[in-house]
């Protein structure tokens, strides 16, 4: 966990940092609205390199219903 938006939309920010430099496959997005399912709200990814450089991000909005 990275961040959580207590004070707005309570949106929860992960962070991954590769290992290797290897990326994360695409497929993250669908954890991603596992991972929302869950939270209530919406959840961004996050994916750092070891010099500490964001190369890729996803987001899935809050689940509705």
């Amino acid at each position: 966990m990275w961040n959580v938006n207590l004070r707005g939309d309570r949106s929860l920010t992960l962070r991954h940092t590769q290992h290797n430099n290897r990326p994360l496959d695409q497929s993250a997005s669908e954890v991603l609205k596992h991972v929302a399912r869950l939270w209530g709200f919406g959840v961004q990814l996050e994916s750092v390199n070891g010099g500490g450089e964001v190369t890729a991000q996803w987001a899935v909005p809050a689940p509705q219903g």
